[in-house]
């Protein structure tokens, strides 16, 4: 067992770790987006949520309709902004504004056009945790809004920027249009999903596809559907990518694919759909995976161990390097 005790300025804290329990009574850290809604999967969800159960006073500021308390953590609303320019420049400054209200110890910022923000705050004394849900630089190839010439200038100026600013805080946590492509209409469109119906959709699904282009992006990712068929106990066919392989050969839960190729994909669909032991096995090896490695509790604890390093008074060595990589 291990305690810790300090004075921050939101009040006393109190630290304990030990049998894979952690508390922490009386301070406050604060999540902030201004690009996600407030309840999405993994910034609500997953962290805010673990955080909360972890005895910790959650924040999270948002684009919201008004303040509210949801599960235990407390949503601050921003004004959604009506575009992307006044998002990346007065939605900041209103971010940043609400954040310094808060006066918490720890903020842990979404957003790479909040980096500005997380430099403010740590000039202010506060621990920051930048949280990669994409790797920008490689995400500007394909941002067709921008002129050509500018996107082939932003990929190295938003690297060096976004290494530079990351480099001055206190941890990272790394992660990662259809309607007119011919034989939409044979595809039954789901729409979106409610949550609490995903489990049902799931549970009769045959096959999961995961045939991401190989966008520079992507290739990198981890993306949260390939999990969700796994542990749904779905058999996947999927991008063959190097890290992906490494996840579907280890755990023998499916099948890899050119994702360009649909004569590739439907032959993978048509083999798992005509052998359905085989197909079956697949799937519950890939849930034996998820439940072995992948599963949040696992990631859960990882992040709580980090929030603890970070707010202990004892533990003055910062995290400069990626705590965990979650899926996207």
């Amino acid at each position: 067992m291990h305690k810790g005790h300090g004075d921050s300025k939101s009040g006393s804290a109190v630290w304990e770790s030990g049998n894979g329990q952690h508390t922490a009574k009386k301070c406050k850290v604060v999540h902030l987006t201004s690009v996600h809604g407030p309840l999405n999967m993994r910034i609500f969800h997953k962290e805010c949520k673990s955080l909360t159960e972890g005895g910790y006073e959650v924040v999270l500021i948002a684009p919201d309709q008004q303040d509210r308390v949801v599960d235990g953590v407390h949503i601050k609303a921003i004004r959604k902004p009506k575009s992307r320019i006044v998002r990346m420049t007065l939605g900041a400054w209103r971010v940043y504004r609400k954040a310094v209200r808060q006066q918490a110890e720890l903020y842990h910022f979404h957003d790479p056009e909040l980096l500005s923000v997380g430099l403010l705050l740590r000039a202010r004394g506060a621990k920051i945790i930048y949280d990669i849900h994409e790797d920008l630089p490689r995400t500007m190839a394909y941002k067709f809004y921008l002129p050509t010439w500018l996107r082939r200038l932003l990929v190295p100026v938003t690297e060096w920027l976004e290494n530079a600013g990351a480099a001055r805080l206190s941890a990272l946590v790394v992660a990662t249009p259809l309607l007119n492509t011919p034989g939409w209409d044979r595809v039954d469109n789901l729409g979106y999903i409610p949550r609490d119906r995903v489990a049902d959709v799931l549970g009769r699904t045959r096959v999961g596809l995961v045939v991401i282009h190989p966008q520079p992006n992507y290739i990198r990712s981890r993306p949260t559907k390939l999990f969700e068929y796994m542990a749904a106990g779905v058999p996947v066919i999927a991008s063959d990518f190097p890290d992906w392989r490494k996840i579907i050969d280890a755990a023998r839960c499916g099948l890899l694919v050119p994702p360009e190729d649909p004569r590739a994909i439907a032959t993978a669909m048509e083999y798992l759909l005509t052998h359905p032991e085989e197909a079956r096995e697949m799937g519950l090896r890939g849930r034996q995976a998820v439940e072995g490695s992948y599963v949040w509790d696992v990631e859960k604890k990882t992040l709580l161990d980090l929030y603890d390093s970070l707010l202990t008074p004892k533990r003055s060595a910062e995290l400069l390097v990626p705590a965990w990589r979650a899926p996207d």
